[in-house]
């Protein structure tokens, strides 16, 4: 087991990191942008480092719903992460930029080690829920700007089991020892859109969730 106990120290001490599981890349979306059907590759580089892809879909002008899978990679452990989320545009706020909801959930799971000589299972869920604005810089054709602000709901846990551990006296079998850590946490985000083409437009943003991340994209138009 020695050779898994560093990544697992890698491992516990994202536990210990509030809020520091971005298990996706910048959404960076325009609320004025009416397309229906559009696809992002992206990634994130931070204490998660995420790359990945993401479909949107604009039910109505008002609600668009994505989902989206990668790869986050924590400590030495790099492994699939998936969600989904919805974004709803505001009415009329009388501001001079576009307003709107959006609430995401992601997750990611990993397993280190034997399922027989021990093993160690992580679990991390994330929930978001952010204010998102956007506009035009009129000063830049083809460029806006877009910011998010809310809160993110973490729920991580780290569990091992072993098959030939024969457990405490009197009750032989597998036995699993588990830590769980749960934490909210006021994420940031701040970024600019550019269309590079009628088609493709390129995502940049810096995000704050405890950590620092800075979020590369582009977004293809069908």
């Amino acid at each position: 087991m020695k050779k898994y106990l560093l990544p697992l120290t890698g491992l516990m001490m994202i536990l210990g990191i509030a809020g520091a599981e971005v298990l996706s890349f910048s959404s960076g979306y325009d609320l004025e942008d009416e397309t229906q059907l559009s696809l992002d590759a992206g990634y994130s580089s931070g204490d998660v480092d995420t790359l990945g892809v993401r479909v949107n879909y604009r039910l109505n002008p008002d609600f668009l719903v994505f989902g989206a899978i990668g790869s986050s990679k924590f400590a030495s452990e790099s492994d699939l992460s998936f969600g989904a989320g919805i974004l709803y545009t505001l009415p009329d706020l009388g501001v001079p930029f576009e307003n709107g909801v959006k609430v995401s959930f992601f997750r990611w799971s990993s397993s280190i080690g034997h399922p027989v000589h021990g093993r160690y299972d992580l679990d991390i869920n994330e929930i978001t829920v952010r204010y998102v604005v956007s506009g035009n810089i009129e000063t830049v054709d083809k460029l806006k700007w877009f910011g998010e602000i809310g809160l993110h709901f973490l729920s991580s846990s780290v569990s091992y089991s072993s098959l030939i551990d024969p457990g405490p006296p009197g009750r032989p079998g597998p036995r699993g020892r588990a830590s769980s850590y749960d934490d909210t946490e006021l994420g940031l985000e701040a970024g600019l859109l550019y269309d590079l083409t009628e088609d493709f437009t390129g995502i940049l943003s810096v995000e704050a969730v405890d950590k620092t991340y800075v979020n590369l994209a582009v977004r293809y138009k069908f």
